[in-house]
């Protein structure tokens, strides 16, 4: 509204009859800034008329009361100062009061810099308090949820390539001789105990042929055992001598045969000599008879990883035997790839296991998407909500004893082939 419609509205309010003889108002000055502030001066005989006056001002546009001031004495009279501001430009004439000459206002714009218009209202500062504070630290904390669900996204399933290095155990021939340590520091047949000596020697030896060259010398006879060695190692150094030691085991077991005193001794350097001997070729087979994708799986399965020749977990091979077939795993290498395999289902189940609540909600919503715009934009519509259950969906992981990020235990390389994440321990 413009001040004109103001100063009519005092002027029909206040200037009629007798009523107008009681009441003086005037502004400091004809001329005004836009955005300055000036005084109106208020003389009455009775603060009723004037405090209308103020309330309808204050219902007015185009102008800001600053201070209301207060009334004062004055002989016969009530005066009060109040300042005001005007924020609309343009001339205006103020009607005259019976007894007095005609004013005008007039409202512009600065002449000068802009920068010199005064503010309308004192501008106040408000500490800030401990709500905005929490709503700070809730936002920041929404912001790095929020850039962790997509990071976790983005990666999905893709991972670096580990190979699996089977854990460095004792080799056949070592445990064979610290065996042989053991027994003849018992001194089993120099305390007459010649039976359990010659037991304790021929299990040291058949453990080392089952062990070290795999052959299955524990479950078989002197003559199978005589039979395997001929078939898959026929030329074995002092095999010959080695049988002929079993069948005086035999002989004693069987038949209380026992040796002469001295054949002791010899025997047991007999069997110490002949593991030494075969020590390099224990290695070499324990290199070649490791568990590994080709072997134990059909070629199409096998061909599915990264490396068909790598060595497998002790854990997937003792899971092999319980699966009923197998089953179909998608793993996802970023938002818009995803790669289907068929894997032993014990396997399947294993991976499903080592895989957190996060994950899975990742894999539905990854999953669900049939075109190219549906695999991006899901995900990025449902970041901001699994943003704010993250902590929620933690406490919930937690009570079952599972990492909120696992991502079970097969990934996907940058060639599309399934790899082993590289998890301590686990696979040992």
């Amino acid at each position: 509204m413009k001040p004109m419609t103001m100063i009519f509205a005092i002027y029909l309010y206040f200037t009629n009859g007798a009523l107008a003889q009681d009441f003086r108002c005037r502004p400091d000055s004809g001329t005004m800034v836009l955005g300055g502030q000036q005084h109106l001066h208020v003389q009455a005989v009775d603060t009723l008329m004037a405090d209308t006056l103020l309330r309808w001002i204050d219902t007015l546009s185009g102008f800001e009361v600053l201070d209301r001031g207060e009334w004062n004495k004055s002989q016969n009279a009530y005066i009060r100062h109040i300042r005001f501001a005007a924020f609309d430009t343009g001339g205006f004439a103020l009607p005259a009061i019976p007894g007095s000459a005609a004013e005008s206002l007039y409202v512009h714009f600065p002449l000068g810099d802009p920068g010199e218009l005064r503010t309308i209202k004192d501008i106040e500062t408000t500490p800030a308090g401990l709500q905005g504070l929490l709503l700070r630290i809730a936002a920041l904390l929404f912001v790095v949820l929020l850039l962790v669900v997509l990071w976790q996204f983005f990666r999905a399933d893709q991972l670096r390539v580990y190979g699996y290095e089977p854990p460095k155990l004792q080799d056949a021939a070592t445990r064979a001789l610290d065996a042989l340590e053991k027994l003849r520091a018992a001194q089993l047949w120099q305390r007459g105990q010649v039976g359990p000596f010659y037991d304790a020697l021929s299990s040291i030896a058949r453990n080392f042929l089952e062990e070290g060259l795999f052959l299955p010398a524990r479950a078989s006879t002197t003559a199978e055992t005589a039979k395997l060695m001929s078939d898959h190692h026929p030329a074995l150094e002092h095999s010959e001598d080695l049988l002929l030691f079993l069948r005086r085991c035999d002989a004693v077991k069987f038949a209380q045969r026992i040796p002469e005193i001295g054949a002791h001794d010899t025997f047991m350097s007999l069997v110490e000599r002949f593991i030494r001997m075969h020590r390099p070729l224990s290695e070499r087979l324990l290199a070649q008879n490791l568990p590994r994708y080709h072997t134990l799986l059909e070629a199409a399965v096998a061909n599915q990883f990264a490396d068909p020749n790598a060595a497998i977990p002790e854990k997937l091979v003792a899971a092999l035997p319980d699966s009923s077939g197998l089953e179909e795993i998608v793993l996802h290498r970023g938002l818009l790839s995803s790669h289907h395999y068929l894997l032993p289902t014990s396997w399947v189940q294993l991976h499903h296991l080592h895989t957190g609540s996060f994950h899975r909600w990742q894999a539905g919503i990854l999953g669900s998407g049939r075109s190219r715009f549906w695999k991006l934009a899901l995900p990025l519509l449902a970041a901001p909500f699994l943003a704010i259950f993250l902590p929620l969906i933690a406490v919930a992981g937690l009570l079952r004893g599972e990492r909120l990020f696992a991502r079970g235990i097969f990934g996907v390389d940058a060639n599309g082939r399934i790899a082993l994440r590289k998890i301590s321990g686990r696979w040992r």
